[in-house]
């Protein structure tokens, strides 16, 4: 191991100056010949603090957790285009232990208080919606499952927009079930949104 260069203390000079590493007290062991004796000093051997893990990106996450798979099996082959929020109800049923830990990360619309939730804070623009958004359309880039906009309904009805997913080959045009009529059909309010229950103490 090389020493770092550096200059002598007492000449300020760094021509004559040479450097070994004295493992037992882990310090450079320096040399300057530019005196009638040798002049000598130490210098100890910055230790470097080990490199912090880099946190999971949200994909790794989803990955660990088998979101993507779960996500597939949400979609059923004879099912026409579902509006986003149906497929992410499918997957809070399916999954809800999972589905609570993807709240718990990353948040929920349904948990701002301007919606009704118990959170003062402003929305996260990256929730646990958004975050399943992501996963079904790396689905549909990879073919598996196929992807069209349209209106959002009932709870959704707030954005102008929302996702559509479907099996492949593509649904029919036109052969959409809505998140109102979905949750109509399970005697559930349209315009509210079900979370996991917050874990208490005790």
């Amino acid at each position: 191991m090389n020493a770092p260069l550096t200059t002598c203390p007492k000449c300020h000079s760094g021509l004559d100056v040479t450097g070994v590493a004295d493992a037992s007290t882990q310090e450079w062991a320096y040399s300057c010949d530019n005196h009638a004796a040798p002049h000598e000093w130490r210098q100890p051997i910055p230790v470097k603090s080990p490199a912090k893990p880099k946190p999971p990106t949200a994909a790794e996450t989803m990955k660990a957790l088998g979101v993507p798979g779960e996500l597939l099996a949400c979609i059923h082959d004879d099912d026409p285009w579902l509006e986003y929020g149906i497929v992410e109800d499918r997957l809070r049923r399916r999954s809800p232990q999972t589905y609570a830990e993807l709240v718990d990360t990353y948040g929920h619309s349904a948990r701002n208080a301007v919606r009704g939730g118990p959170d003062e804070d402003a929305v996260r623009a990256r929730t646990t919606s958004n975050r399943l958004s992501q996963e079904l359309g790396r689905l549909a880039e990879a073919g598996l499952i196929s992807q069209w906009e349209g209106p959002g309904t009932g709870y959704w009805s707030y954005l102008t927009k929302v996702s559509y997913w479907g099996p492949t080959p593509p649904p029919a045009n036109g052969s959409a079930l809505t998140w109102t009529a979905y949750a109509q059909k399970r005697g559930m309010d349209p315009q509210s949104w079900v979370l996991p229950a917050a874990e208490t103490d005790g």
